[in-house]
């Protein structure tokens, strides 16, 4: 089946010991644009008789080629050793620094309604080029590309390949091979932001088994700051709406903003 797709690159810090596998901080690098993967096989051949007996092609490596969007400077840092800088939004570069492995992996969508979900067990990440261009009468945009050499892991595997029937199931199971956590939904209200003469009723819903607390004077709700939601939300003066979903097992959701201007 062809590949018509590629989202969510998603990576966690690798680690083995006694001979187990593990990963911790997973985490999403970005937005992909592109990837690719060339494997090098062992290509040993065993001839017989003056011909071809038996040949391995078995993997032993390779390289992973990633054109990523919103690689912010902190994650690059992360996955090349650097040290981030005193006021938290840099990284600062040295000769001394070396890239950890990690886990890596991503899915896109195939022909036929299924989804192909890859991890990398082992990978080291190099540094990539910086390009920048000024600006002409056409915009160019420039992305980071990262290079990295696949190893096998301590158990002779380099990686997997699996497919699903659904899209909520490939990221399921790239979220668990990371340890990332599922996130929440975020809230949606019945009534869109605007300009309304009368009182408005605000009926708020999110994922199910997830618990919302909002706000209404424009702070950002949380379990500590703000009220459970319970029923319907009276807005009868200009407000700003925050509202966000939490639940256990999951992480918080992004922050839902709705602005009312109340005229009667």
């Amino acid at each position: 089946m062809a590949t018509k797709g590629l989202k969510y690159p998603v990576y966690a810090l690798y680690a083995d010991d006694g001979g187990v596998v593990s990963y911790s901080g997973g985490k999403v690098a970005g937005k992909s644009i592109s990837v690719s993967a060339k494997y090098q096989r062992a290509n040993v051949k065993l001839y017989a008789d003056d011909g071809l007996a038996d040949a391995d092609q078995t993997v032993i490596g390779g390289t992973l080629t990633l054109n990523i969007f919103g690689l912010q400077l902190l994650t690059r840092a992360e996955m090349l050793g650097h040290t981030a800088s005193a006021e938290g939004v840099g990284f600062v570069g040295a000769t001394t620094d070396e890239a950890p492995y990690f886990g890596f992996g991503f899915y896109g969508a195939m022909s036929g309604g299924r989804w192909r979900a890859f991890w990398y067990h082992k990978i080291q990440f190099a540094e990539p080029d910086d390009e920048l261009e000024t600006k002409g009468e056409r915009t160019a945009f420039k992305t980071p590309t990262l290079s990295g050499e696949i190893a096998l892991d301590i158990n002779g595997e380099w990686g997997e390949i699996r497919e699903f029937d659904s899209e909520a199931g490939a990221v399921a199971w790239l979220n668990a091979n990371t340890g990332i956590m599922a996130q929440c939904k975020t809230p949606v209200a019945s009534v869109s932001s605007g300009t309304y003469a009368t009182e408005q009723t605000v009926t708020l819903t999110a994922g199910a088994g997830e618990e919302i607390y909002y706000t209404t004077n424009g702070t950002t709700p949380s379990k500590t700051n703000g009220t459970k939601y319970v029923s319907a939300v009276s807005i009868a003066a200009t407000s700003a709406l925050r509202a966000i979903s939490t639940a256990a097992g999951k992480t918080d959701s992004a922050v839902a903003n709705y602005e009312y201007i109340i005229t009667g």
